[in-house]
């Protein structure tokens, strides 16, 4: 076997400032005090050529809000905004959860068509905020007063419209599973919704 030959190569380097101007044929630029003396070449270029001059002036912007975290469950594929307010589970007690899903299916969505929000856990958000996030084209609000996002007060159970999103306010999911009457006058408002 036939040793390989070793090839000796110069180094790379070099300090040469005529060869590094014609690798580096952009214009440098010092910034502050970090060099004390330029090489003699670099100091030639330099005075040669006029220095832009650098304004120091301080754009202010306005803060960009940051995008707000909600923890909601479903897809809000059909633009359907579900509040429920209860502080010790996710959407409710396992009676009023089965109570919200029979409504989600009587106006034939499915859970992806909805986002169901705890307002619990984003108290003071308002009216405008939500919409904007989720842009519904319904809102149903269990347990939430209108009032509490900012909303002239509704008469609950009944569709109401505040510009472009129909609103129907109803009682806490628990609540409404035991309230006969309540729970058979928003199926009535219920059955009056057309979605698209």
């Amino acid at each position: 076997m036939i040793p390989p030959k070793k090839i000796l190569m110069a180094t790379q380097l070099t300090s040469n400032m005529e060869a590094l101007r014609l690798f580096f044929t952009d214009d440098i630029y010092l910034i502050a005090n970090e060099v004390t003396e330029l090489p003699s070449v670099v100091q030639e270029t330099v005075n040669a050529k006029e220095t832009p001059e650098v304004k120091n002036e301080v754009i202010e912007k306005e803060p960009s809000a940051p995008a707000p975290n909600y923890k909601f469950l479903g897809e809000n594929a059909r633009k359907v905004l579900i509040l429920v307010n209860d502080a010790n589970n996710q959407v409710s007690t396992t009676a009023g959860t089965a109570l919200l899903w029979k409504i989600v299916n009587a106006i034939k969505l499915t859970p992806k068509d909805c986002a169901v929000l705890n307002y619990q856990h984003h108290q003071g958000l308002g009216f405008e905020e939500l919409t904007a996030y989720f842009q519904p084209q319904l809102l149903l609000s269990f347990g939430i007063p209108p009032t509490a996002m900012g909303l002239p007060s509704q008469q609950t159970e009944l569709i109401g419209q505040q510009g472009s999103v129909k609103t129907i306010f109803s009682s806490e999911l628990d609540a409404l599973e035991v309230d006969i009457p309540v729970k058979k006058a928003l199926w009535k408002s219920l059955q009056q919704l057309t979605l698209s």
